[in-house]
């Protein structure tokens, strides 16, 4: 005669998937014939789409069974087709399992031909302990496919094969027939765009060395039509740090735990360690350059952030400080300053680093240069070679496109409109969240922050768009420059500070201190692009010259050297071109140089009364 079972006829069909992509049906289908074959006649299905990893206290599936069986205490059986269906955690089947155990509730496991009572409602002391040792081995499974999965992934991207995640900016994947898995590719606009970006950093934008930011790259890529992934600061940033472009990287990040996040297990950690891979790439950028971003990436204060930081005026207003923001300190990059002294009726002028007298990092350069000497100094070498200088400034315009800059003007007013969109929803967000919240002293606190970064960025895209509008206006001014008229015009100029100030800034753009003492001084005089017949590329190789100022006799001599090219290739940081430069001031006094220009100019001092207004 058959027993009859303990437990009833009435049982609850459990299944469970990971992902919604997942059909449960099968197991469903599975569990319900299965359970008619053991005599269950009341089927209650209870499916879910979790993960096998949340803890116990959030199961939806299992907490919706605990559900059913307090509101039907006549159903006392569940049916599964694995034990991994309950968890992945060994310790969770444990719990669920003490769980049944204390409540006499049975459980089928299919697949592995186990119940946890018998049918008589006795404990069986063995299946207790296959319980346990099958909760350990769904664990270890788990744990075993997670490894073998890793490492195939690893092998796969060092391979240069993409397996999932976002692709890098600069690629694109594409499926590679032979392995049947997809693999990088450049994506050739992207990788120009890149490459641009790199350049831009180093050598700044038009080979402009103060417009390095990043802020200022991120305009021009606005500007210039980029694509809108370069429209974000923070993508350049990251975009500069990526070793990726060079072809290989090995990734060393944390990455969110699942537990947290998804699991809501609120006891684990946030983030854990991911394990280190090497990601292959095609080359986009080459290694010797991706290091030399890194170390300027990595100087705490950049040649940029430090002429950006270098809020210097000059100490009287009433002063028209020819040389003002010309001046780099080759030890600080920071710009000389104007200091205005009288010693009785004379003038003492002079300039100075801005940063020597710093509170917090004072600059060790404290040196001071006599401003009539230096400004009677550049005007004399502006003067003497005024005609070259508007040629090579004419020829710099000439090779600008015009349609091009004003094409760049419209994208940035048209990123301007794009913000004011973003202003106009941000209030109306705030108008409506204003409503719901009794805290609007936070609302509005928050809601003013993002507006104020709005407005920050729309103040330097208009400040972009009036330096272009600049150039413009440049290009147009210089094209009919008549050097006739101006040389007939220089008495006049001369004693007019506005106007020797116009042309100074019209034709340098830098003037570095290389070294000084007692005796001489060495600048080097950096002047406006001039830009390649052929390419209409800025080429600054060819645009220094360098004057040794000899204090004894009031004299000094320009200094065009040929070698610079050679230099910049070998020598590329400032300390060692400061070295190079000593040195062929050194050869040139005892004529060993044959390669450099040694011509004496014409020195005009200015008179005292220039400066006594």
């Amino acid at each position: 005669m058959k027993t009859k079972n303990y437990f009833g006829t009435d049982c609850i069909i459990l299944s469970r998937v990971s992902t919604e992509q997942q059909d449960y049906t099968p197991q469903e289908n599975d569990l319900i014939e299965y359970s008619k074959s053991l005599g269950y006649t009341k089927q209650h299905i209870i499916s879910t789409k979790e993960s096998g990893f949340i803890s116990y206290e959030n199961k939806t599936g299992f907490n919706m069974v605990v559900e059913y069986i307090n509101n039907n205490p006549e159903c006392r059986t569940i049916f599964i087709t694995e034990l991994s269906r309950l968890s992945r955690y060994q310790s969770v089947i444990i719990k669920i399992s003490e769980f049944l155990i204390d409540n006499k509730i049975q459980l089928y496991v299919k697949d592995n031909d186990l119940q946890l009572f018998k049918n008589n409602g006795k404990i069986d002391s063995g299946n207790q302990l296959m319980f346990s040792i099958y909760a350990s081995l769904s664990s270890t499974e788990m744990r075993t496919k997670k490894e073998r999965f890793s490492r195939a992934k690893k092998k796969l991207f060092a391979e240069g094969y993409s397996i999932t995640g976002t692709t890098l900016f600069g690629y694109k994947r594409v499926l590679d027939p032979v392995v049947g898995r997809n693999t990088y590719v450049i994506d050739e606009t992207h990788a120009e765009q890149i490459k641009q970006v790199f350049e831009w950093y180093l050598n700044g934008i038009d080979n402009d060395l103060f417009s390095t930011s990043i802020s200022k790259i991120t305009r021009e890529c606005i500007a210039k039509g980029y694509d809108k992934y370069l429209h974000s600061k923070r993508n350049v940033n990251k975009l500069l740090k990526e070793r990726g472009y060079t072809g290989l990287k090995i990734t060393n990040n944390k990455r969110k735990n699942p537990e947290y996040w998804f699991y809501n297990n609120k006891e684990s950690d946030r983030y854990v360690e991911s394990s280190q891979m090497t990601i292959k790439y095609p080359v986009i950028i080459d290694e010797s350059i991706f290091i030399q971003v890194q170390n300027k990436l990595s100087i705490k204060n950049t040649h940029n952030k430090q002429i950006s930081n270098n809020n210097v005026v000059d100490k009287s207003t009433k002063h028209i400080t020819l040389l003002s923001k010309l001046i780099v300190c080759s030890t600080c990059n920071h710009f000389y300053r104007g200091e205005y002294q009288f010693r009785l009726t004379y003038p003492a002028h002079y300039y100075c680093c801005s940063h020597s007298k710093h509170a917090i990092d004072p600059c060790s350069n404290n040196k001071r240069l006599s401003m009539i000497m230096l400004d009677s100094v550049i005007w004399s070498y502006i003067r003497e070679n005024i005609k070259d200088l508007i040629m090579e400034l004419q020829q710099r315009n000439s090779a600008l496109n015009v349609n091009t800059i004003n094409t760049e003007i419209v994208n940035l007013k048209s990123k301007l409109i794009t913000l004011d969109k973003e202003k106009d929803t941000e209030s109306k967000i705030f108008r409506v969240n204003s409503r719901k919240t009794a805290n609007n002293d936070k609302l509005f606190g928050e809601y003013s922050n993002r507006i104020n970064m709005i407005d920050n960025e729309i103040t330097q895209i208009e400040n972009l768009i009036s330096d272009k509008i600049k150039i413009i206006n440049e290009i147009s001014d210089t094209k009919n420059i008549d050097i006739t008229t101006i040389q007939n015009k220089m008495y006049e100029i001369e004693t007019d500070k506005n106007q020797i100030r116009k042309y100074i800034r019209l034709l340098i753009k830098k003037i570095e201190i290389i070294s000084t003492d007692n005796k001489s001084t060495l600048l080097a005089i950096y002047k406006r692009d001039r830009a390649d017949n052929k390419t209409g590329v800025s080429d600054s190789n060819f645009l220094t010259d360098f004057l040794l100022i000899k204090k004894t006799n009031r004299k000094y001599l320009t200094l065009k050297i040929l070698s610079f090219n050679y230099i910049i290739q070998n020598e590329p940081s400032t300390t060692m071109l400061k070295v190079q430069f000593i040195r062929l001031i050194n050869e040139l006094k005892k004529g060993e140089r044959t390669d450099i220009i040694n011509q004496p100019i014409n020195y005009k001092r200015f008179d005292n009364e220039l400066y006594e207004n």
